[in-house]
């Protein structure tokens, strides 16, 4: 949420855990936060898949639960997408 790039959305894939993740997500009270409970696949991939069709944006990046972003990485990368129609990934 710390992304200078302000108009994005962040899709929350809960891939079967056993943890309240929906709590955790509602306290960020904003509504670009959303989680999707998805029955449990067991890979990165399942979960980036079965959350796909929720996605309302041109773009889309993942960021594992053990990963983390510096604050200019989405601004960087769609602005690299909008200069150039010849860039596919970012």
């Amino acid at each position: 949420m710390a992304q200078t790039y302000r108009n994005l959305e962040v899709l929350v894939a809960d891939d079967g855990s056993t943890e309240d993740i929906a709590s955790v997500v509602a306290r960020f009270g904003d509504e670009r936060v959303r989680h999707h409970r998805l029955p449990h696949v067991g890979s990165a991939g399942g979960a980036r898949n079965g959350v796909m069709p929720f996605v309302h944006g041109e773009y889309c990046a993942f960021l594992d639960s053990d990963d983390e972003w510096e604050p200019e990485k989405i601004a960087r990368q769609t602005a690299v997408l909008r200069r150039d129609p010849d860039v596919a990934l970012a």
